[in-house]
């Protein structure tokens, strides 16, 4: 739900108290191996924010002076413009339930606590959705349903669902013109790779084959690793942030292979050789956890742990050697299932606004809000940025056997 400008008074800064926006931001990163790693660097204010990428050095050489003047040619490059998109997270605690809860500290702490945390952790879970992904927010396709249990095409993208979700379902993968109606989801279930609606009902004309996706984010995410990376080679005509990447793919929009005849651990070094083969070199390769496992069985390679954001956080790798040099293969909950993506982590971040990427929205001063027509109170977390890629060209993506 969403107060009445002017008819919310200030309450108590119970929240406020309670954390910081750096707090904030430590809470939003948790488990999200690539959107904890990736660099957040602020400044994406105004219209949009425009950098650089160079793709050619300058062309005037010759085995003699007059040839070399007269073929000289200018660096080459691109200045795309990167516009920011927001998200937000609201969380309403209802009255009677927070005195219920005052009747003992420890109660009262654990409902504010738990349930600020929540909304955090589902925030920073969008974004590291969306940072794997293109805009359109997809998070599975109905295959059958038997009244309100809907059975996917792939059991894989229960996980991408959550209980109390509230989703609407389109005949588009890019989220445009959504069916009318939602309804919330009630329970997963990842063995058979279903999920229960509360009212199937509610989305009007919902089929087989319609594509399924969180009301609010269809078609609304920040431009993540699949439409920077895309899997599909940019053809002529691509417009990406004002540029036609089609007239150099590899250099502006990353190198790719699809093969679904390889293991993973072959793609992705045949991937770091194409990187490397074009001057440019990546060390990161992100896979979902199911392709790590196998990799490390395959591979009889031993685990290690990186250091997360907090200290009861650790994230697994693995390394490989390529030809086109040394891989740290991660394990990302969040990435796509069925691709694998290397990269040089010192050329990309996730541009945003305000000191930090998330943050509590206070910008009358006001961190919480007595709401205007329930009894309760509302507060509000957001986050305004989007995905840069500074140096596209030492970016790849994958589709190996899974």
């Amino acid at each position: 739900m969403t107060a009445v400008a002017g008819s919310t008074t200030s309450v108590p800064y119970i929240y406020k108290h309670r954390y910081s926006d750096r707090q904030a931001t430590e809470i939003a990163l948790r488990d999200h191996l690539t959107l904890d790693q990736i660099p957040k660097e602020g400044g994406l204010d105004g219209i949009d924010f425009n950098y650089s990428i160079t793709t050619g050095n300058p062309q005037g050489i010759a085995d003699d002076f007059t040839t070399a003047q007269d073929v000289a040619e200018t660096l080459k490059g691109v200045q795309p413009a990167a516009v920011p998109y927001t998200k937000y997270g609201d969380l309403v605690l209802d009255g009677p339930s927070m005195m219920r809860a005052k009747g003992g500290k420890a109660s009262f702490y654990d409902l504010v606590t738990r349930s600020q945390d929540g909304i955090l952790d589902e925030l920073g879970a969008e974004i590291a959705f969306n940072l794997q992904r293109d805009r359109s927010g997809m998070r599975g396709r109905r295959s059958s349903a038997a009244g309100n249990v809907i059975t996917l095409t792939n059991r894989r993208d229960v996980e991408k669902f959550k209980r109390g979700m509230t989703v609407i379902a389109s005949t588009n993968i890019t989220g445009a013109s959504p069916r009318s109606g939602s309804t919330k989801v009630d329970g997963l279930n990842r063995t058979n790779g279903t999920i229960t609606l509360n009212d199937a009902s509610q989305i009007s004309g919902f089929s087989d084959n319609d594509y399924l996706f969180r009301k609010g984010g269809n078609a609304t995410g920040i431009e993540g690793f699949g439409v920077s990376t895309p899997l599909a080679v940019p053809t002529a005509g691509d417009s990406f942030r004002g540029i036609d990447r089609s007239v150099d793919a590899e250099a502006l929009a990353g190198s790719r292979i699809d093969n679904t005849n390889q293991y993973p651990e072959e793609l992705a070094g045949d991937l770091a050789v194409e990187v490397s083969i074009i001057g440019k070199g990546a060390s990161k390769c992100v896979v979902f956890p199911t392709v790590f496992q196998a990799m490390v069985k395959r591979l009889g390679a031993k685990v290690e742990f990186m250091p997360g954001r907090t200290a009861d956080v650790g994230f697994q790798y693995i390394t490989i050697i390529t030809a086109g040099g040394t891989l740290q293969v991660m394990s990302d909950p969040d990435a796509v299932y069925d691709l694998l993506r290397i990269f040089n982590p010192a050329t990309h971040a996730l541009k945003h606004l305000d000191e930090n990427f998330v943050h509590f929205i206070r910008d009358d001063g006001r961190p919480n809000l007595r709401t205007s027509t329930t009894d309760g109170l509302e507060t509000r977390a957001r986050f305004i940025g989007n995905y840069v890629q500074y140096d596209t060209a030492s970016h790849g993506v994958g589709r190996p056997a899974t």
